[in-house]
């Protein structure tokens, strides 16, 4: 029976998912997906330090060229990624990125694209921002929460300015 099949099949695969490190994996067929999750009170040692290893590269790269850090005071922040797949910043290997580091992008502009069982999902920021530092190379596997850009929020002077006049709970104006 083909149900049989499929269910021998899925018993392979988390056997398998068990002895990675993958915490999350998404597995889709004709249509149907199916969501696999660890717990990762669950994680055996070997697999929690590797964890742990890919956190402490995952932190390094957001260290400068120079080796020092970003300065405390900045108020940067991290795009994470929601997806296990392939993080890749530009369409193909000869096309133009879609963001540079130093480039400021808008709400709802495309930044990267993460292809996953041969679906590319276009991944597009949620505010005004400038990109400091894109902290996943082209091409290479991305996890699920890991950080891909560093970014620092931009605050244009219309949105300061259309805050100035409103009422705030007081009732009276800023």
């Amino acid at each position: 029976m083909d149900i049989e099949k499929d269910i021998k099949q899925i018993e392979n695969f988390v056997r398998s998912l068990k002895k990675t490190d993958i915490v999350e994996l998404v597995w889709e067929k004709d249509g149907q997906k199916l969501g696999f999750k660890k717990d990762e009170n669950c994680l055996s040692s070997q697999q929690e330090s590797r964890l742990k290893l890919r956190k402490t590269r995952n932190e390094e790269q957001v260290k400068t060229e120079e080796g020092s850090s970003l300065p405390a005071e900045n108020n940067y922040k991290t795009i994470k990624s929601k997806m296990v797949g392939t993080f890749y910043i530009a369409a193909t290997a000869d096309n133009t990125n879609y963001v540079n580091e130093g480039a400021e992008v808008k709400t709802g502009q495309k930044i990267c694209v993460i292809e996953a069982m041969k679906v590319m999902r276009e991944i597009k920021i949620d505010e005004d921002a400038k990109i400091i530092k894109v902290l996943i190379e082209n091409g290479h596997p991305v996890e699920y929460g890991q950080d891909m850009f560093l970014i620092e929020p931009v605050i244009r002077e219309n949105d300061v300015s259309a805050d100035k006049g409103k009422t705030n709970n007081k009732g009276t104006t800023d």
